[in-house]
């Protein structure tokens, strides 16, 4: 039964990630919409539990994130899937401690990895959609706006937790040599 148990809290807790990412996404006013749940919890919880089962959830994530797109299959899972991998080796591998600074810096860097690859794909399979100015324009100023809103709100969560728990107070320092 317990081994039951663990796969489904697996999936029904990536689709409470979804069902809150589309809550923001449609409840929220303009500026506030652009607010990216899934780096908040990505970052979130690769600085407190510091586990590689969160590559399996993000894939899980996007892929139900992917059912309901409009875009061709793969445009959002491999760019999530990809950030979420390359924010876990650099925080594991360069970023050293657990401090706001850290998490300001790979969510920022998440959202511009996740952003970059998608352009990419949307270039590579020559979707129409990218030949207008305006369409760049509004590309980049959701990535201007969704860096500046999830990098804050990620950075003053974890400091206010690391006022509050000890699992992101303190130092983390590894060398693996």
């Amino acid at each position: 039964m317990r081994r039951l148990l663990k796969p489904l809290k697996f999936v029904l807790f990536a689709l409470l990630l979804l069902f809150s990412h589309y809550l923001v996404l449609y409840l929220l006013p303009a500026p506030w919409k652009f607010f990216n749940i899934f780096n908040l919890f990505f970052v979130f919880y690769i600085m407190g539990w510091e586990k590689g089962g969160i590559i399996w959830l993000s894939a899980l994530v996007y892929f139900f994130l992917e059912l309901y797109a409009l875009t061709p299959f793969g445009f959002f899972l491999l760019p999530g899937v990809i950030s979420v991998m390359a924010i876990y080796i650099l925080y594991m591998n360069i970023f050293t401690n657990r401090s706001w600074h850290t998490a300001l810096i790979l969510t920022g860097l998440s959202a511009i990895f996740n952003k970059a690859i998608f352009v990419m794909l949307l270039a590579l399979s020559d979707f129409s959609a990218l030949r207008g100015r305006a369409v760049w324009a509004t590309l980049l100023s959701a990535l201007g706006w969704e860096i500046i809103l999830t990098a804050s709100l990620t950075a003053g969560l974890v400091f206010v937790l690391s006022v509050k728990t000890s699992r992101f107070a303190g130092e983390r320092l590894k060398l693996n040599l």
